[in-house]
């Protein structure tokens, strides 16, 4: 507060809200206990305004903030939600049809080639072509403990609940967890058209992309344009979009923010 500038508008991102995370978020230090998350809720309702992003104008307001959750994590409905209606929070919540087809995301199953090797996480190999060689050698134990590791996610039932909710929007994340970078341009377009085809049957997505890992590049940014992207999600370091798309920078909210 008093640090940003009047047309800087603030992006939070939370992804798994539990007391008994999965091993992939404990892993990637992406979850938020209930206590902590019901201490940055308050918080935000003294310091912010939370407001609807699929209603964002050209221009913010100092104070503004959008609200959003990353992955389609189940505890966004069991955990999060109820904190977030009573304070009628709009959020936006980014989900990969994968996994809502009980499909393996794809940087769980790369956080979890990690843990086993003991060698650093290579979020680069979050691809198709490493993921498909890697799913076709697991058999059904790995695969199970796999599923495991990854944590609960949204079901298609769950969506059809939440979408009857005004102050939930859903955002396309791509079809499955990518490290953008590494995808071919190809790649991209279907990603992003095949996530909103799957979903369309329950939820509309927005034209809002969140870049998974906050990562793409300027080729890539100029696509998603293209393929109708009116505002795009990144980490704290953006990159250059085109001028007819918004661009939103987001802190990644986990436990060690106090």
């Amino acid at each position: 507060k008093g640090r940003l500038g009047a047309n800087v508008l603030v992006g939070l991102v939370y992804h798994e809200v539990s007391d008994n995370p999965s091993k992939m978020a404990l892993d990637t230090n992406t979850f938020t206990s209930m206590s902590t998350f019901n201490k940055h809720m308050s918080w935000i309702f003294r310091s912010y305004t939370v407001i609807d992003i699929s209603q964002l104008k050209r221009e913010s307001k100092r104070g503004d903030l959008v609200l959003s959750f990353d992955d389609g994590y189940r505890s966004f409905k069991d955990n999060a939600l109820p904190l977030i209606r009573k304070f009628e929070y709009p959020v936006i919540s980014f989900i990969n049809s994968s996994t809502i087809n009980k499909e393996i995301n794809a940087s769980a199953l790369v956080s979890f080639e990690s843990r086993l090797s003991g060698e650093p996480v290579l979020w680069e190999n979050s691809n198709p072509a490493h993921y498909s060689d890697k799913i076709k050698l697991m058999d059904s134990l790995e695969i199970d403990a796999l599923e495991v590791y990854q944590g609960e996610y949204l079901t298609w039932d769950d969506l059809k609940e939440l979408s009857a909710d005004p102050h939930i929007k859903f955002g396309n994340h791509l079809q499955n967890h990518w490290y953008s970078p590494c995808l071919t341009d190809l790649e991209l377009r279907e990603s992003i058209k095949l996530n909103e085809k799957e979903n369309s049957p329950v939820v509309e997505l927005e034209k809002i992309l969140a870049w998974p890992h906050g990562a793409s590049t300027e080729l890539f940014c100029r696509i998603a344009s293209q393929e109708g992207m009116k505002i795009q999600m990144f980490g704290i370091n953006p990159t250059s979009v085109n001028r007819n798309t918004r661009v939103v920078l987001r802190v990644d909210m986990n436990q060690g923010v106090s």
